[in-house]
């Protein structure tokens, strides 16, 4: 076996590890609302650790290992793999606004000892956007890397799921309690 086949495989793994931690963040993140006593809101700062593990690791190993593949298939001025790290980069950024999102509710949490204030609700809907445009920002980016498009269709393919992770968050305003 070579190491291209291995850093091909770590390349799909670490793909496979970011969804599973944006599903994990999902599930964590939909116990949350209305949630001040139940034993879901009193592990928040363990799920937080896990949270970081499952999505925060798995994005550098991603553009890593794609850059050797690149690299190695002499791809890196083809449009799809441009596009592609440009959008993780992308991913990689709201990556760190959604961990920053969740010190502050988590900070605002111990300080009030109560999930069920205003700003913790806003931080919560926050919470849900940020982890709804990762995961179209994700998704778009395997639809690239897997159909390797042209220019203008890997434009078209981010701007529908910018729009798409815009709208869908935007759902969750009228859905989620705004109060205790």
């Amino acid at each position: 076996m070579s190491f291209y086949l291995l850093v091909k495989f770590a390349h799909v793994v670490s793909t496979l590890w970011l969804f599973v931690g944006i599903a994990f963040e999902w599930f964590v993140l939909s116990q949350l609302p209305g949630s001040d006593d139940t034993p879901t809101s009193r592990t928040w700062p363990l799920s937080s650790r896990v949270l970081q593990l499952l999505t925060v690791f798995p994005v550098p190993l991603i553009l890593f290992t794609g850059l050797y593949l690149a690299v190695k298939i002499e791809g890196l001025g083809w449009v799809w793999i441009r596009s592609s790290f440009l959008v993780l980069i992308l991913l990689a950024v709201s990556g760190v606004v959604s961990r920053r999102q969740l010190a502050r509710f988590l900070r605002a949490k111990e300080l009030s000892g109560s999930a069920g204030a205003a700003d913790g609700r806003k931080d919560v809907r926050s919470l849900v956007m940020t982890s709804r445009f990762r995961l179209c920002v994700a998704l778009a980016v395997v639809f690239i890397m897997v159909v390797r498009t042209d220019a203008m269709v890997s434009a078209i393919v981010i701007v529908v799921s910018l729009i798409t992770a815009l709208l869908w968050s935007f759902l969750i305003w009228g859905r989620m309690p705004r109060s205790a």
